[in-house]
């Protein structure tokens, strides 16, 4: 069988290289020219993301900080969550994907870039594995159903620390149904929003004005719902295409890492990716970082405030800061 790769960013090439790996006959098409054009996304990396994408590529050499915990700004209220060991890395996003496309590349896999491909090509394709992105067009070459929901952002960078190990976090209604975040890095700061209405950017770029100034703003749109099908015929999505992104924060990488082995076993047809996830704790961990998404979404400022007291009054701050994972909040609490 011989398989064709739409999108070839970090997602479509860390399948590939799998494929490859397995014995099939790969190849990508990247509509950029390079795998690392167009970026839209930061390089944080949880500690969880960071050891399931080492297993496949060394990524030690791309890592700008170290990050070891987070400011959360309500208002004129804050709290930090902070450990003493690394909980995440921030890494060259463009090396990232630099990384993954050789290694990919070293294991068999030919690349065509500046290729894009239509949904009348990619349907007469023998098998097509769909990692081209939220508005995926092999999504739309299968008709699979539309991820319904979307989060709008912007990032900009700018010449300054504030902590360097700490990530700020602002829960503010100008970011409604996400949040606002300063993530440093070596020598710079990336800063930047999401909020569930496309028309509310304007706001979020007056939220940080004070300290960003006239600067250009990068825009990007993160899926926050997983497709309801992610196999169909001879295709599978995988990444922001299947909509395989944490809900509260938009980072894919961890559960595209993961689950990377269950989509191969699903090309190979050793199993369906359907039921794999249907019947998996992965599932369960998105459907509960949904609910957190949800109640950002609809709680105002105040509200946040008195779940933020009755969460410190409990004792949950602390015990969050101790031992919360950012990835999977069920098994922080011990439901595996």
């Amino acid at each position: 069988m011989k398989i064709s790769t739409i999108g070839f960013s970090i997602a479509g090439s860390m399948i590939s290289s799998e494929m490859a790996k397995r014995g099939f006959e790969v190849k990508a098409y990247e509509e950029h020219k390079n795998p690392y054009d167009k970026i839209e996304c930061s390089g944080l990396i949880s500690e969880n993301g960071y050891s399931s994408v080492s297993k496949y590529f060394n990524i030690d050499n791309i890592i700008e900080n170290r990050i070891k915990g987070a400011k959360v700004f309500l208002g004129s209220e804050w709290f930090e969550l902070k450990r003493n060991n690394d909980i995440a890395y921030v890494v060259n996003r463009e090396k990232l994907n630099l990384l993954s496309a050789k290694n990919a590349e070293k294991n068999g896999v030919e690349v065509e870039y500046g290729k894009r491909k239509a949904a009348k090509e990619i349907r007469k394709m023998e098998y097509a594995i769909g990692a081209d992105g939220p508005w995926s067009e092999t999504a739309l070459a299968f008709k699979y159903p539309k991820i319904k929901k979307y989060i709008y952002s912007m990032h900009t960078t700018v010449d300054q620390i504030w902590e360097k190990d700490i990530v700020r976090v602002y829960l503010d209604d100008n970011f409604r149904g996400f949040f606002g975040w300063i993530i440093p890095h070596r020598n710079f700061s990336e800063i930047g929003f999401g909020t569930i209405n496309r028309e509310d950017a304007k706001k979020g770029i007056r939220f940080f004005e004070n300290i960003t100034g006239d600067v250009k703003w990068k825009g990007a749109v993160i899926p926050v719902k997983l497709r309801e099908r992610l196999q169909k015929e001879n295709s599978i999505l995988v990444g922001d295409a299947a909509g395989m992104t944490k809900r509260t924060t938009g980072g894919g990488i961890t559960f595209m890492s993961k689950t990377l082995p269950w989509f191969a076993d699903a090309i190979e047809g050793k199993c369906n990716i359907d039921e794999r996830m249907g019947n998996s704790m992965m599932v369960k961990e998105m459907a509960a970082h949904g609910i957190m998404q949800k109640v950002n979404e609809t709680s105002n400022q105040g509200v946040k405030k008195l779940i933020y007291y009755a969460l410190d009054f409990s004792g949950m701050i602390d015990f969050a800061s101790e031992k919360g994972d950012m990835d999977f909040p069920m098994k922080m609490i011990g439901i595996e």
